[in-house]
């Protein structure tokens, strides 16, 4: 793979070393390479590679979406983890993580995967109305973040349960020696 040298302003610089001293795993070339495309895509729209661009440019705005989804799913399984979740919550949630129905669990047909995992977390069935307001309740534990909406995608559960359980295993073992 070839390299470029890229001069940024030191703001610029000093804000993504903050990025990644708060503990974000961004790879920076993967974003840079994604604004590359999409600038190219953008510079070829009416030339022979035409569909190329549109689909590199389709790609690029796909991850970024993913890459925005993970942010807020990991802001707010920390946040509920931290804030709102009780003990009994969070041990559903890491049995189903230790169980052999973490990856199937994305496939089951009843309910959309938010549903589903509100059921797991909640110990009730899956319910698309009491869902949604649990999810809602999540963007209200931090008022900051409130106004973001969002369907719930792949990306935001798998990485809201990461972080969540990630907050679990640090203060369960404070749990045990009670």
């Amino acid at each position: 793979m070839a390299k470029q040298l890229v001069s940024l302003p030191d703001d610029l610089k000093q804000r993504m070393d903050a990025a990644r001293d708060a503990g974000e795993a961004v790879v920076w070339s993967e974003v840079a390479r994604e604004a590359f495309e999409a600038k190219l895509a953008e510079l070829a729209i009416d030339g022979p590679l035409r569909l190329q661009a549109i689909a590199a440019r389709l790609k690029a705005t796909r991850d970024a979406k993913n890459r925005e989804e993970a942010a807020i799913g990991r802001a707010d399984g920390k946040a509920w983890a931290s804030l709102s979740a009780d003990i009994h919550d969070l041990g559903r949630l890491q049995a189903l993580v230790d169980s052999d129905q973490w990856f199937p669990f994305w496939q089951i047909p009843d309910a959309t995967p938010a549903e589903r995992l509100y059921a797991v977390i909640t110990g009730r069935p899956p319910d698309a109305e009491r869902s949604a307001i649990f999810w809602a309740d999540i963007r209200a534990i931090d008022p900051a973040r409130a106004h973001i909406t969002g369907n719930r995608t792949p990306w935001y559960l798998s990485n809201f349960v990461s972080e969540a359980l990630l907050v679990w295993n640090q203060v369960r073992p404070l749990l045990e020696t009670d």
